[in-house]
């Protein structure tokens, strides 16, 4: 397995990529996972090789992550953990599989050079999709020379790869349209959505949300940060990044508009922090929560403590992108508040089963206040059967052990 970040590690790929992993030793196969020894967002952390399956090897590569300051940064970390990836995979001994993903996105180019030298059953995992999304950031024009060499390079991995696993429809068809072939590209698609990670559903094993109370009183991430158990608390955690724009949210907010026993929470790292931070040294501003990215063994707490999560995704991602920080909230029986399209994978999803609330980018900063100010007066009773959809919908649609098991299938 490729993939610049794994945990401990916070970023959701490297722990998508850690329950894959446990998922395949556990049915008995040997994985050797290599990966950075430094934080994917804060390069001072590091860590070591230690393992949760005596079945997974893990080899972190040194100077292979220098956090995500600027796009210099990312490439020489992406430079550094491609090359000694390719090196170890020139001379690697029974290798019958192996999983690569779009972090860093990179990864197509090592993987074009290596196939004329050697050969693997390639499986590629896609958690998103690039150069797309920088020319959807403008990071690089449609014409350039960059976007172009990586669009080439991605297409012929998306040839030689033996199985590729999207997350919805819609990258799914964003794939076809770059192959030559779309019937034949088909018989090794497969759609895997996303899942709700380990931790967060052991911790609610009951199918039924403690949401009678105005809060979940005894939560440890409210005790431990003073958040009183009748504050109502709206949550964005994750990856501040430039594709789930929170910037229309947090103008709505108005740092200095009085919201009562209303607490905005934002939780996590990214450049799109940026505006929080902003926000946050306004004279007289609301008080809000503003923390980085939490250990794993305090997430579940974290989720929990929330009474509604915010997810944001940008117009232009779609097909592009696919938050994965939604599951967790469900499995968590939180009712979503969806800054981002209708016509997406998570804004059908939502109103599909009926789990929460959609806002189309482009909504009047007035109209988003409107709607926050709703929310904050909905009943517990009628947020309460919002949460128990949300479970719902784990248990039908998004069930881990299912998913995961699919994930195996599609390796083997």
């Amino acid at each position: 397995m490729l993939t610049q970040a794994f945990p401990p590690d916070p970023a959701a790929v490297g722990q998508y990529f850690e329950e894959a992993a446990l998922s395949l030793a556990e049915n008995h196969h040997t994985v050797l996972v290599l990966t950075a020894d430094r934080d994917y967002d804060n390069p001072k952390i590091r860590y070591d090789n230690r393992s949760r399956h005596p079945n997974i090897v893990i080899k972190r590569l040194p100077f292979s992550s220098f956090g995500k300051k600027t796009i210099l940064h990312r490439l020489l970390g992406q430079a550094s953990f491609l090359g000694q990836s390719f090196l170890r995979l020139l001379w690697a001994r029974q290798v019958d599989r192996l999983v690569v993903t779009t972090i860093p996105a990179t990864t197509g180019i090592i993987l074009a050079l290596l196939s004329f030298i050697r050969s693997f059953h390639i499986i590629y995992w896609v958690m998103d999709i690039n150069p797309d999304q920088a020319v959807a950031l403008r990071i690089v024009t449609p014409n350039s020379l960059s976007r172009r060499l990586l669009d080439a390079v991605n297409r012929r991995l998306l040839h030689k790869a033996h199985r590729v696993i999207p997350l919805d429809t819609y990258m799914a068809e964003r794939l076809r349209r770059k192959v030559s072939d779309p019937s034949r590209f088909d018989t090794k698609l497969t759609i895997i959505p996303p899942w709700p990670l380990e931790g967060i559903l052991s911790s609610h094993p009951s199918s039924s949300p403690n949401l009678s109370s105005p809060a979940p009183a005894l939560n440890e991430f409210r005790q431990a940060h003073g958040i009183e158990p009748e504050t109502f608390v709206f949550m964005y955690a994750g990856n501040h990044s430039l594709v789930h724009p929170i910037e229309a949210i947090i103008e709505a907010i108005g740092g200095t508009l009085n919201w009562g026993d209303t607490l905005f929470a934002f939780i996590g790292g990214g450049r799109g922090k940026a505006a929080v931070e902003k926000w946050e040294k306004q004279p007289g501003a609301h008080p809000l929560l503003n923390l980085p990215y939490q250990p794993l063994d305090q997430v579940p707490a974290m989720i929990s403590a929330a009474d509604v999560h915010l997810v944001a995704m940008g117009e232009a991602m779609v097909g592009i992108v696919h938050p994965c920080k939604i599951y967790s909230a469900l499995a968590a029986a939180r009712p979503i508040l969806l800054y981002g399209p209708r016509h997406s994978p998570l804004g059908e999803m939502i109103e599909q089963y009926h789990l929460g609330w959609v806002i189309e980018p482009g909504t009047p900063a007035r109209n988003i206040r409107t709607q926050l100010q709703k929310i904050r007066e909905t009943p517990r009773d009628e947020l309460k059967q919002i949460g128990q959809r949300c479970r719902e919908a784990v248990h039908s649609h998004y069930n881990p052990q299912s998913l995961r098991m699919q994930f195996v299938q599609e390796v083997e």
